[in-house]
C-alpha cells in the first residue's frame, strides 16, 4: 500500500512539474505561420528513447519570417501527440525531392525542453545587405582582394525560378556525391 502511494505521489509530482505545452508555445507565437502544413512523422531511436522526425511541406515562396511560427506550430502538434519523446526534429521544405538531399527552408531541434531553430533562407534584410556590398572592394587583413562580383540575391517569387533552383540543387548534390565516392 505504501509502495502504491509513493508511486502515485511520484507520478503526480512528475506531471505537475512537466511544463504545459500551451504555456511553452503560446498562440501568439504561432501568428504569421504557413497555414495547413502537411506533416509526415517518422519515429526513430535516439539517446535511449524515441525521436520524432516531423517533415512538413511549405510553399516555395515562403518568407523567413513565416518559418519560426510554422516550425513552432508543428512542434506543438507533435509534442501533444508524443509527449514522452527524447527529441523532436522538425524539417520544413518546399519539395520532398529536395528534402532527400538535405535541402530545407528551416529546421527545429527540440530536446530536454529547449528548441534551436536553424534558418536556411535569408531574410529580406539580409538579402538587401548582401546586395548592397556588390561592386564594392573586398579587403582581407588590409589588402584589397578585388571587387565583390557576387551574384544578386533575390526572393523566389515564381514557380519557374523555383523549379530551376531545384534542378540545380539536385544536379549539384549528385555531382558532388559522384566524386565523393
Amino acid at each position: 500500500m505504501i509502495r502504491v502511494a509513493l508511486i502515485f505521489i511520484f507520478i503526480v509530482t512528475m506531471v505537475a512539474c512537466e511544463p504545459r505545452i500551451d504555456e511553452m508555445i503560446s498562440d501568439s507565437q504561432l501568428i504569421g505561420g504557413v497555414p495547413d502544413i502537411s506533416i509526415n512523422i517518422k519515429e526513430d531511436n535516439y539517446k535511449g528513447g524515441t525521436a520524432i522526425i516531423a517533415s512538413g511541406g511549405i510553399p516555395f515562396d515562403v518568407k523567413r519570417e513565416q518559418l519560426r511560427p510554422s516550425m513552432l506550430s508543428v512542434l506543438k502538434v507533435v509534442l501533444k501527440k508524443y509527449p514522452q519523446s527524447t527529441g523532436i526534429f522538425v524539417r520544413l521544405t518546399p519539395n520532398e525531392e529536395l528534402a532527400k538531399y538535405g535541402y530545407f527552408a528551416g529546421m527545429l531541434d527540440y530536446e530536454e525542453g529547449s528548441a534551436i531553430i536553424h534558418y536556411k533562407i535569408p531574410s529580406d534584410k539580409q538579402i538587401k545587405e548582401w546586395n548592397s556590398e556588390i561592386g564594392k572592394p573586398i579587403y582581407f587583413e588590409g589588402d584589397s582582394l578585388g571587387i565583390n562580383d557576387s551574384p544578386l540575391l533575390s526572393r523566389i517569387d515564381n514557380k519557374d525560378k523555383f523549379e530551376t533552383i531545384k534542378r540545380v540543387a539536385i544536379l549539384y548534390h549528385k555531382f558532388h556525391k559522384r566524386f565523393a565516392d
